[in-house]
């Protein structure tokens, strides 16, 4: 089993890569030196950056996983989109078996679940006591 290590990059040379990847070659700190590998170009860190990290015996670094970075973060609108169109399937599955339901009333009913959702996500509990009212019996 490899130690982990931590320390700050002093210097990222990029090297010839090979088949779909492209090389780098990572100086720290602490004196350690290595070789990284990505599917991109550029590195997703910069030197200063205080990495955990380890190096196996042929020279590989290996970082330990702190959470995606560069590109891969997550786009905040691109997950309000998705959870939206879930509380649109929820709120069509909900009234499916009702004909009085219109296309307005399922999509006030999916912004309020999505209203209600995000408040709970940010901690906000004076958007979670709207009410939505409708002609129709609730099935609970």
């Amino acid at each position: 089993m490899l130690e982990t290590q931590k320390s700050k990059i002093t210097r990222i040379t990029p090297l010839d890569g090979f088949n779909d990847l492209f090389k780098f070659e990572i100086e720290f700190e602490n004196g350690h030196k290595g070789k990284m590998y990505k599917k991109k170009p550029e590195t997703p860190h910069a030197v200063g950056d205080l990495l955990e990290y380890t190096l196996n015996e042929k020279g590989t670094i290996k970082i330990a996983y702190d959470g995606p970075v560069g590109s891969e973060q997550s786009d905040p609108s691109k997950n309000n989109v998705i959870m939206l169109q879930c509380m649109y399937k929820a709120a069509a599955s909900f009234y499916a078996h009702r004909s009085s339901i219109s296309e307005t009333q399922v999509a006030e009913t999916a912004q309020l679940w999505f209203d209600k959702a995000t408040a709970q996500l940010k901690g906000n509990s004076k958007d979670q006591n709207k009410t939505f009212k409708t002609s129709d019996d609730a099935p609970f």
